[in-house]
């Protein structure tokens, strides 16, 4: 029994089940059906949307394949092109050794060129310099320092040369500036010969000179200032060239082998003096005016000045012409001694004392009248070697102004003050010791012409006391 309501049981259950589960199997199948439907459209929305990536993708795979072609055919090119570009590396790296051979072969020849330049340089500088100096020595100069800077060397060099050449063969009439023969740096008129010679004039005409060889100097030539025997032509030859005569004559050294110091060995007197300066005007008036009295002096101490007769002719004279005649013919006479004697007997007869008196009174009289004019002959002894002092001094201020202004690097800028120094000394030193010598020797004559007169003035007074 239990089994049959077991089975019984169990199959009321299993009815129960089934439609229980049928039930719900049929609403399960809707929910099926319904999310079928929902994937079948999704399905169908992923299959469409599948197919639109697939296109899209298709033509992206054919855009990527399209560009692969192009990058491969872009790679064999540059494929191609780095081949052609390594065979150009190798040809430039042994182009680039050949040219690097070349640049140091170059750079030798440029070395060798360089250091030609510097020797043509150095000739033509050495040539300036012992040669007449060319109208365009300056620009000359200033090309060839740009001639050993290195870039246009060359060029400078050659444009250099250029100059040279065209002064060196043409003749030349230009202005500068020179240290003429007194030392003043003047402004002058120079006119050149090409190498041949060269001659100057300054502006006042007061200087003027030619170019001739020196072997003293060290360039080898010298003006010669104010030449005594071409001083005249020079200035003959500017005045020539000024009025554009068709020829024109002009000393020059051709040869070159007239001295620049045998020329100023024969310096004219006159040239000498004048390159005194200034003072020697007043010392040459001291000179004359000394002359002068000298010479008066020695025509007035003539020996007609102590000519007197004899004591005993006095005496007898006085005893025969009486004491007025004898005084009025003497007082008038020329002889130093005839007035003494006149001035005495003017007092005879008196005492000793009173003609000695009168004989001292009438020498003084005399020495005042024979010593006359020696005191400016003294007075031009002792100015004489004061103006030449004078001449010293001015010209060392000179000297000393031209170093100021130039300073002292060139001696030729000193010469000019320093010759007139020496030249007034010179000159007041000539002039003061003949006049010393002269002063001396009639200042002796005058006290022997004194001492005669009285001599025989003592005689007179004692031939008078005792008659």
């Amino acid at each position: 029994m239990r089994f049959s309501l077991r089975v019984v049981i169990t199959v009321v259950l299993f009815t129960l089940c089934s439609r229980l589960i049928f039930s719900h199997m049929s609403l399960f199948a809707d929910l099926l059906d319904d999310a079928i439907e929902q994937l079948e459209r999704k399905l169908q929305e992923e299959r469409e949307r599948y197919e639109a990536e697939s296109t899209s993708l298709r033509k992206e795979e054919e855009n990527l394949r399209k560009e692969v072609a192009e990058l491969e055919t872009e790679l064999a090119r540059l494929r191609e092109k780095g081949e052609v570009l390594s065979k150009e590396q190798r040809s430039l790296r042994e182009e680039e050794q050949i040219v690097r051979r070349k640049i140091e072969g170059l750079k030798e020849s440029l070395a060798a060129v360089t250091e030609r330049i510097k020797t043509a340089a150095s000739a033509l500088s050495a040539l300036l310099a012992v040669t007449i100096p060319p109208h365009s020595k300056e620009k000359i100069e200033l090309s060839l320092e740009r001639s050993r800077e290195g870039e246009g060397s060359l060029k400078a060099l050659l444009d250099s040369y250029e100059m040279f050449l065209d002064s060196a063969t043409s003749v030349r009439l230009f202005e500068g500036e020179l240290v003429c023969g007194d030392g003043r740096l003047k402004k002058v008129k120079f006119l050149t010969f090409g190498v041949l010679g060269r001659i100057y004039l300054s502006e006042d005409y007061t200087s003027c000179g030619i170019v001739l060889s020196s072997p003293d100097s060290i360039q080898g030539w010298e003006y010669v200032h104010n030449p005594p025997r071409l001083a005249k032509m020079i200035k003959r030859s500017f005045n020539e060239s000024t009025q554009k005569e068709e020829f024109v004559y002009v000393p020059l050294d051709v040869t070159g082998r007239v001295s620049a110091q045998g020329e100023m060995e024969i310096e004219s007197l006159w040239e000498h003096l004048k390159r005194g300066g200034i003072v020697m005007v007043p010392l040459g008036i001291v000179a004359l005016l000394a002359l002068v009295l000298v010479v008066i002096k020695f025509l007035s101490l003539s020996k007609k000045l102590v000519a007197a007769p004899s004591t005993e002719e006095v005496i007898q004279a006085l005893q025969k012409e009486g004491k007025d005649g004898l005084i009025l013919r003497w007082s008038k006479s020329q002889s130093v001694t005839e007035r003494v004697f006149a001035a005495v007997l003017r007092l005879h007869p008196s005492t000793a004392e009173v003609l000695e008196e009168a004989l001292a009174d009438s020498l003084s009289v005399e020495r005042a009248r024979l010593e006359r004019f020696i005191g400016a002959l003294g007075a031009c002894v002792t100015v004489a070697p004061l103006l030449g002092l004078l001449g010293t001094v001015t010209g060392m201020i000179r000297t000393f102004e031209t170093i100021t202004a130039y300073g002292a690097g060139d001696p030729r800028y000193l010469a000019g003050g320093i010759r007139e120094a020496l030249i007034t000394t010179e000159a007041g030193l000539i002039i003061a010791i003949p006049l010393l010598l002269l002063h001396s020797l009639l200042t002796g004559k005058i006290e022997r012409i004194l001492s005669q007169v009285e001599h025989r003035a003592t005689e007179l007074l004692t031939a008078l006391g005792t008659s």
